[in-house]
C-alpha cells in the first residue's frame, strides 16, 4: 500500500512506510468497527492513514442513504510505523484528460426538472447532483498524481494506492481536524477562474465575494456544517469564526 499526502498543518509533503496491517470494511456493518481500530492503531503510536468512502456514510446514521454494491471498500486504511518527510511528486503537466459523462444531457436535464419539482413542493431545500465520470485508465495511476498536483497545488492532495484501486485527489477543501477536543472544518462554497494578471484576479475575487448566488452557498454549507457538528459536540461551543473568506489557490 502506497499513501503520499500533503500535510498541511505541517506545510510538508509525507510518505507513510513500514506497513503493519490493514483495516478494511465492505459492508456497513463493518464501517464503526472499522474506524475503531484504526482509531486505536494510531493511540498506540502508529500513523493510520487511508480512505473513507461516502457510501459508508449509513454506518454512522441509518437515515442516510448511499449507493450499495460497489466493489470498492467502504474504509481502507493502512496501519504504518513510519512517516516520513518526502519531496513533492515530481512530474510535468499532462494534457486534459479526455472525461466522458455517465449521463447523457437529456437524462442530466429530466434529474433537474425533478429537483427543482422538489424543491418547490417543499420536498428539500438542498441537493448535491452528481454523477461518475470516466477516462481510459492511466499507465502510471503515480505518475497522473504528479501531473495532477503540478496542475493544481491543493494544501490537501493525497494519493492512495491499495493495489487494487488508486485514489488521485487534490481537494483545497478541509473536511474536519480534530485535535485536543476541537473540531474544525473548513467548508467551501462558490468557486471563480484566477486572472490572468493582478487587476483581473483582484477582479474575479470581489465578484465572487459579492455574488449573492455564492452567497447564499456559502451560508448554506456553513449552517449545515455547523448543524452536523452540533450532533456530537457539547451545547453552545459550535461556532462560525468567519464568513465569505475568499482563498487563493
Amino acid at each position: 500500500m502506497d499513501v503520499l499526502l500533503r500535510d498541511a498543518g505541517a506545510q510538508c509533503w509525507r510518505r507513510f512506510s513500514g506497513l503493519v496491517r490493514t483495516i478494511t470494511a465492505r459492508t456497513l456493518d463493518d464501517v464503526v468497527p472499522a474506524l475503531a481500530e484504526a482509531d486505536a492503531a494510531a493511540a498506540s503510536g502508529h500513523w493510520v492513514a487511508g480512505f473513507v468512502s461516502y457510501d459508508a456514510a449509513p454506518a454512522c446514521d441509518r437515515a442516510l442513504v448511499a449507493r450499495s454494491g460497489s466493489a470498492e471498500p467502504l474504509v481502507h486504511f493502512g496501519v504504518f510505523r513510519r512517516a516520513d518527510t518526502a519531496t513533492p511528486p515530481a512530474g510535468t503537466a499532462s494534457d486534459a484528460a479526455t472525461w466522458t459523462p455517465t449521463l447523457d444531457r437529456s437524462s442530466y436535464d429530466a434529474a433537474i426538472a425533478r429537483i427543482k419539482a422538489h424543491i418547490a413542493d417543499g420536498d428539500t431545500y438542498q441537493t448535491n447532483f452528481t454523477f461518475p465520470l470516466t477516462m481510459p485508465a492511466p499507465r502510471d495511476a503515480a505518475a497522473l498524481f504528479a501531473s495532477l498536483v503540478r496542475a493544481q497545488p491543493a494544501p490537501y492532495a493525497a494519493f492512495v494506492d491499495t493495489g487494487d484501486i488508486a485514489v488521485c485527489s487534490v481537494s483545497p477543501e478541509l473536511f474536519f481536524t480534530l485535535d485536543a477536543g476541537v473540531i474544525t472544518s473548513r467548508p467551501m462554497k462558490g468557486t471563480a477562474p484566477r486572472g490572468r494578471f493582478a487587476e483581473e484576479d483582484a477582479a474575479h475575487a470581489s465578484q465572487l465575494a459579492q455574488s449573492e448566488k455564492n452567497r447564499a452557498e456559502n451560508v448554506m454549507i456553513v449552517d449545515m456544517i455547523r448543524n452536523d457538528i452540533g450532533r456530537i459536540a457539547d451545547l453552545g461551543t459550535v461556532t462560525a469564526a468567519s464568513l465569505f473568506d475568499v482563498e487563493r489557490y
